[in-house]
């Protein structure tokens, strides 16, 4: 039976943060990777049929490609706050109404 006392082995943790030895900053801000610079390159000039090519996709019943669309035409949604004002009557619907389309009408 083994000792109860004796010591267990300590498991070292990998490091978590920047991997980068002190004063190697790593890759500058906005550089490309060589695969998405030769990815581009070859797409280059190819945009409008291959979004073309999409669209065909989604209209032919692609689901996929149609949440992905989707996804990068419609704008995310986002809060809007503003001051509701109190409902006592059933009257005041038209002036909470009107203060909810001042609010959207002021977004951008």
């Amino acid at each position: 039976m083994p000792d109860a006392t004796a010591e267990q082995p300590t498991l070292i943790s990998p490091v978590r943060g920047r991997p980068f030895t002190a004063g190697n900053a790593g890759r500058k801000l906005g550089s490309k990777n060589r695969v998405t610079v030769i990815a581009s390159s070859l797409l280059e000039g190819e945009t409008e049929a291959l979004v073309r090519k999409a669209v065909e996709l989604a209209k032919a019943g692609d689901r996929d490609m149609l949440k992905f669309l989707l996804g990068r035409v419609l704008p995310r949604e986002r809060t809007i706050k503003f001051d509701m004002p109190t409902m006592e009557f059933a009257d005041d619907g038209v002036a909470a109404l009107g203060s909810i389309m001042r609010a959207v009408a002021q977004q951008k």
